[in-house]
């Protein structure tokens, strides 16, 4: 889970007083996107439990969207049989397979086991071979010319036991 905070600090300059960034600016920084199993309805009961089984179950991941927007972030593990295929947040035996990783634009893409690094890769997207059981997550940092690398994506993790 992830979330921006603001406290609308401003600079004084002489007798001028201003706040540099804008609240709407600061509080779209962080965000926790959530991946649902069906579209919200507008349904305020219906939808409450959309998003609360979304992030019971951990499919969800949090990003700097004002780095860019991490919309269309994708990380799932599928079996070598085809036949299973898990989201963030969730868990299974462990069986050989691949993760795969998909995200908006070119980042830096850091595939991390039991808090360990495994692999680094630069590009849009990584298909990885799972040899190993474990706890796998992801993080995604993106170049800015002003900060060099920046943290963009973390994912929730993948439970392959």
């Amino acid at each position: 889970m992830g979330g921006s905070d603001a406290h609308g600090s401003a600079v004084k300059l002489g007798p001028f007083r201003f706040r540099p960034l804008s609240y709407r600016f600061l509080l779209g920084t962080i965000n926790t996107h959530i991946l649902t199993f069906s579209p919200l309805t507008g349904d305020l009961v219906t939808d409450r439990e959309i998003v609360y089984h979304a992030l019971k179950t951990g499919k969800c991941f949090v990003a700097h969207d004002n780095l860019f927007p991490a919309h269309g972030f994708r990380f799932f593990f599928t079996s070598n049989k085809g036949q299973e295929r898990l989201e963030m947040g969730e868990e299974a035996s462990y069986s050989p397979g691949a993760a795969t990783i998909e995200i908006p634009r070119s980042g830096l893409i850091r595939i991390v086991r039991n808090g360990l690094l495994l692999k680094t890769h630069y590009g849009k997207e990584l298909s990885l071979k799972i040899e190993e059981p474990g706890v796998y997550r992801v993080e995604v940092y993106k170049r800015t010319l002003v900060f060099g690398w920046r943290p963009w994506i973390f994912s929730n993790p993948i439970y392959l036991r």
